[in-house]
């Protein structure tokens, strides 16, 4: 757009009926020139033969341009036009005098604030140009005035506008960040569900893969791992074994050792069912990944693809770690030398004579130092774990009631077993399968 410079704002302006001048002097004869010189130009033209005369006039009607004699009776022109410069102060003022007194000059500069200043007798084609002049600056003004009102009254739209907006992009907000939360919500519900099935087909304990997730959290904050990175890793840890819901139970029940080479074939199946199985979870691939290779080997002799060291992906590493300890804590899969389950401590002493063979030793550092960091809150004489009923010993102190599948109760927290009701707890238990684990009291387990 091209910018519009001063002069040219005053070329391009032409005078019409509605700019109205008014001539101001007290000789009649020098009026009548002025008016007769401003007879072609297309100007309102008015007359006053004094000061007061004058004002009268622009009480009733609007003036653009006054022209004003310095010397009149009663009201010189300084006094006339401080009087205009005060009520009408848009109105452009111009002085006309026949003397060359300097100080009323200055006087109708300083206290009229005069555009120009003309002298008797006075050159009539200057003149013209001087008040088209004066009359385009009058416009240029007013324009100006105009486009900074408009100005301020679209800025105080946009203000307005802009807060609106903001009041609806905050409520709305509000409302996304309320169904996300919802959303959210129904996710980790599902994949409860999902996890405590999985657990229902598989001979882990029943809250394995809540504990396998909380300690592969920790073990990913304390490596560095970001907050997507962290939420894939909830889901994946949670749902790391819920491939194998896919595998006949009657296989789940047997050991490594019992397994023939077709039936292991099959068994290692389960996570390229996990992977599929959580690739239609919304965003959720990356956790799938990590569920297709959490029984990757470090050293390479792991499966599906037989990945060696960072080639597995993080996620994959930190699951199996934390699976790895959980099972050696809560289930019979590793015994100690008396027979009974194995102390956190223990589990560590295994796992590290395992690092750079099965597991990141990185990551087995990190776990051994959170274990030694915690030992007494692990170690504490309420601490609870979580075994099969099959484990279940003489002596050994309830940390939980003992309700059956259906809720009902069958004994209560704190219950030490003795002979009878261990022999009566392993008969109903044969005869009514429970896929819950039984909690006791760990200080209790070496009674």
């Amino acid at each position: 757009m091209k910018n519009t410079t001063h002069e040219e704002n005053f070329l391009s302006y032409q005078p019409t009926a509605l700019d109205t001048i008014l001539l101001v002097d007290d000789e009649s004869n020098i009026l009548t020139s002025l008016k007769r010189m401003l007879r072609n130009e297309g100007y309102t033209v008015l007359t006053a033969q004094s000061g007061s005369d004058a004002l009268s006039i622009m009480a009733h009607q609007r003036v653009h341009l006054v022209v004003s004699d310095q010397r009149m009776p009663e009201m010189n022109g300084n006094e006339f036009l401080q009087h205009v410069k005060a009520l009408y102060p848009e109105c452009i003022r111009v002085i006309l005098s026949g003397y060359a007194d300097i100080h009323a000059v200055l006087d109708a500069v300083n206290q009229g604030e005069i555009y120009r200043f003309f002298t008797k007798p006075w050159n009539e084609a200057d003149m013209k140009i001087s008040l088209r002049n004066c009359l385009a600056q009058y416009h240029l003004v007013q324009e100006n005035k105009n486009l900074l009102a408009e100005i301020k009254e679209k800025n105080s739209r946009l203000a307005e506008a802009n807060q609106t907006l903001e009041a609806k992009v905050k409520d709305r907000t509000k409302q996304i960040t309320k169904l996300n939360t919802q959303l959210e919500k129904s996710l980790m519900g599902s994949l409860d569900v999902l996890s405590h099935l999985s657990e229902m087909h598989s001979p882990v304990i029943g809250n394995h893969a809540r504990r396998v997730s909380h300690l592969s959290q920790i073990i990913g904050e304390r490596y560095g791992l970001r907050i997507d990175e962290l939420r894939q890793l909830h889901i994946a840890s949670l749902l790391h074994d819920i491939g194998k819901m896919t595998l006949p139970h009657q296989l789940l029940l047997k050991h490594e050792s019992q397994q023939d080479k077709y039936e292991k074939e099959v068994l290692q199946q389960h996570v390229h069912s996990g992977e599929h199985l959580i690739r239609l979870i919304p965003n959720a691939d990356q956790a799938a990944l990590w569920v297709r290779h959490h029984h990757e080997w470090f050293n390479g002799n792991g499966y599906p693809e037989a990945l060696k060291g960072k080639q597995i992906p993080i996620g994959s590493r930190i699951i199996a770690l934390a699976d790895y300890y959980d099972k050696c804590l809560h289930s019979d899969i590793q015994l100690n030398k008396t027979g009974l389950l194995m102390t956190p401590a223990q589990v560590i002493t295994l796992i590290q004579h395992k690092a750079s063979v099965q597991f990141d030793p990185e990551l087995v550092a990190i776990l051994s130092d959170y274990i030694q960091e915690n030992e007494g809150v692990i170690e504490d004489k309420d601490a609870e774990i979580e075994i099969f009923a099959k484990d279940l010993r003489l002596n050994m102190v309830l940390a939980k009631d003992l309700l059956s599948d259906n809720g009902v109760l069958l004994l209560p927290k704190t219950h030490a077993m003795d002979e009878i009701t261990l022999l009566r707890v392993k008969k109903y238990i044969e005869s009514h399968p429970c896929t819950r684990g039984i909690f006791v009291y760990r200080w209790s387990i070496g009674l």
